[in-house]
């Protein structure tokens, strides 16, 4: 389903946990008792309590007896000693830079981690360093063990966010597999948990719901429970989840024929995403496809120029969007020059050269250039064939 994923982008802020609770989880996992542990730090029984559940600050010198009994640092229980790795690594994960490194540092983390939120957010940052380079199976696998430790930490603190934010990175690895089955088993496993949760839960899982409908060819469904998403996210007065869902509504209103609908709901996402460029540019290039779509051209080609004029050049992460919108401007404006920019553009998807070749092979035919049509014939050759070569599967 060719909408704007409303799952995980690995920019998720960390969520800090108390010491308490950091404490009560090395316990767990050491099957350490508190009632046999308090004494040994010369606390009483109650006020040792009142510690991990929060209701009291652990002193300094309590920490130094309670690492020193747990034969642990101070450091390691804070974890400081691997902070900087943190930041560096939450550096390349925020900014979706494909890097060895980051695998490297997530896997350097987790082989310290203790307890099962340290061992989660570990485990679901290696999954994202592995997604970045398109390493999806193994990204795939540390999302599914961190599912345990999500799934624990439900039992044991009612913590549900991890649990949701490792269930949407794992949505995002079943669709790419185009594993719908098996995305339909994660969504009525995981379902109970999120019904009566955050509005934000609700409105994900929606979406999901959504996109399995799409793939059973039940387009209609898939409309009524992106709408339903919508309104679970404008509860959370997110306005990046709010414009991505009206953008999600507009693509399956176009799906349904119902073009003008999808412009409405298009011009009214633009409003929440000014912000988030990255979804506001595929939002931009859908709307052009549906103003094509209608033969409404010198509209379209004016809409592209601006948003062109609005991408900035020097950024690789926004290579691919330009030359899709490229594309869309040389149909509207029968540019050959637009198209022939994407042929010299070396990011971007082989997929994208067959479109150009075909659009300038078409535009040669159309004026009786034999020699022009040929030269890109023989340049649409040596690309593998495309799935499309029509701007509508841009």
């Amino acid at each position: 389903m060719a909408t704007t994923e409303l799952t995980s982008n690995g920019t998720e802020q960390h969520i800090p946990i108390p010491m308490g609770r950091r404490i009560r989880e090395i316990l767990l996992e050491r099957k350490i008792t508190p009632n046999s542990f308090y004494k040994k730090v010369g606390m009483g029984r109650g006020t040792f309590y009142d510690c991990l559940d929060g209701k009291r600050r652990i002193s300094p010198s309590e920490l130094r007896k309670i690492a020193e009994k747990l034969n642990l640092t101070v450091e390691r229980i804070k974890q400081e000693d691997t902070s900087a790795d943190i930041k560096e690594l939450r550096g390349y994960i925020a900014k979706r830079i494909a890097s060895k490194r980051a695998i490297q540092l997530s896997e350097s983390i987790l082989n310290v981690a203790i307890g099962s939120t340290e061992k989660f957010e570990a485990l679901n940052d290696l999954g994202l360093s592995f997604f970045l380079v398109k390493q999806y199976k193994e990204a795939f696998d540390a999302w599914q063990n961190a599912t345990l430790y999500a799934e624990d930490l439900v039992r044991r603190f009612n913590d549900q966010d991890r649990l949701f934010k490792v269930t949407k990175n794992l949505i995002v690895a079943h669709t790419l597999q185009k594993d719908f089955s098996g995305l339909y088993r994660l969504l009525n496993k995981f379902a109970p948990a999120f019904e009566q949760s955050k509005a934000e839960y609700v409105g994900a899982l929606r979406y999901s719901q959504a996109m399995v409908a799409f793939e059973m060819g039940n387009k209609e469904e898939c409309k009524t429970m992106l709408y339903e998403s919508l309104e679970y996210y404008r509860l959370t007065d997110n306005p990046r989840d709010i414009g991505t869902a009206l953008h999600n509504i507009a693509y399956a209103e176009s799906q349904l024929g119902n073009l003008e609908k999808s412009l409405e709901l298009h011009e009214e996402a633009f409003g929440y995403l000014s912000e988030y460029p990255s979804t506001k540019y595929v939002s931009y290039k859908d709307y052009s496809k549906t103003l094509l779509a209608l033969g409404r051209k010198s509209d379209a080609a004016r809409f592209i120029q601006k948003c062109l004029e609005d991408i900035p050049n020097e950024q690789e992460e926004y290579v691919t969007i330009q030359a899709k919108l490229l594309l869309l401007y040389a149909y509207s404006s029968n540019s050959i020059e637009s198209a022939e920019a994407v042929l010299a553009m070396n990011k971007v998807d082989r997929s994208l050269h067959m479109v150009a070749c075909k659009f300038l092979m078409d535009y040669y035919c159309s004026i009786g250039d034999s020699g022009a049509l040929m030269k890109y014939y023989k340049i649409m050759g040596q690309h593998t064939l495309a799935s499309s070569n029509s701007w509508r599967g841009l």
